[in-house]
């Protein structure tokens, strides 16, 4: 008997699981009410941390040549965003998380004073004098007086957001004039109604497995910026520095996915947002090469 052939395609992928999983079952519900993004947050903390980051870098990792993966492209983000601190200056991180980002900069900037608000904010490693995480939903922040902020900072948490719009006003007013705004996140290449068949499906599932709103294409999230009254300082489209990453994450979840028994078998112990995220994986990197969801950094000035 030949060998057999491992899925390679968004389509093939698809085709593949539909003959053992109900996928629909993990598209289905509110795309991200809160109870299924704390529950997405405690159910695969432990993974995160094992497979993303042990120091709590919860985001994808961006290396430098694309083609190598290292622990050390973790802190790509944040150093982004450190470019533009200098002392006293006042800084917000979005969506703190575990605190990586937070830490790493605040360490370096000892002379700035950072906050960091989230939903379900980690357990800090360390505390340090500059620094504050305050369990809080960022999309009001009424503690906040106008132009407080000189550089805010929020690394793929936005897309949780279904409506970016008042979020993003509510940025603009906490940040002072000619502060900076960095985002990164991934999006649509193209808007979602551009694909079709299991393109369309694999959305719905990258979307749900990882709590996220319905993911929206680039071009809506610069119209978004545009109409909040941000000016464009610069863009990257940083896809092929994550790939390595993406590729590392699908390998670990094919060594589940790609064989039937044994993902029957898996699943059944898992909770479903822990399933949800191997689906994730499995289904990133082809749908990034693709060119389907891509990965973009965004610096914005007010």
């Amino acid at each position: 008997m030949g060998k057999k052939n491992t899925p390679a395609t968004i389509a093939e992928k698809i085709h593949h699981m539909e003959g053992f999983l109900d996928l629909d079952k993990f598209i289905t519900g509110d795309k991200n009410a809160v109870k299924d993004i704390e529950a997405y947050y405690k159910t695969n903390h432990a993974a995160y941390r094992r497979v993303h980051s042990k120091a709590g870098y919860m985001h994808f990792h961006v290396s430098k040549d694309g083609k190598t993966f290292s622990p050390e492209d973790a802190s790509y983000q944040p150093d982004v965003a450190g470019k533009f601190i200098k002392d006293g200056d006042m800084v917000l991180e979005l969506g703190s998380g575990q605190g990586a980002n937070i830490l790493h900069l605040a360490k370096q900037f000892p002379g700035a004073t950072f906050t960091g608000l989230d939903l379900f904010p980690g357990k800090m490693q360390e505390t340090l004098p500059n620094l504050t995480i305050t369990k809080q939903d960022y999309s009001k922040m009424p503690q906040f007086a106008d132009n407080t902020f000189d550089v805010i900072y929020a690394i793929e948490t936005m897309v949780h957001s279904t409506d970016k719009m008042p979020v993003l006003a509510e940025i603009k007013r906490v940040l002072k004039p000619g502060g900076i705004f960095v985002v990164f996140d991934y999006a649509l290449k193209n808007a979602y109604e551009s694909y079709t068949g299991e393109s369309q499906k694999a959305i719905d599932l990258i979307s749900k497995g990882g709590a996220a709103a319905v993911i929206e294409s680039v071009a809506s999230w610069e119209d978004y910026f545009a109409r909040t009254g941000f000016a464009s300082v610069s863009t990257k489209d940083l896809t092929k520095e994550i790939m390595p990453d993406l590729r590392r994450l699908e390998h670990r979840a094919a060594c589940i996915l790609d064989h039937p028994f044994r993902a029957k078998v898996v699943f059944r112990t898992l909770p479903r947002q822990f399933v949800g995220n191997i689906i994730l994986g499995y289904l990133g990197a082809d749908s990034a090469a693709e060119e389907v969801i891509v990965y973009k950094e965004w610096i914005l000035k007010k």
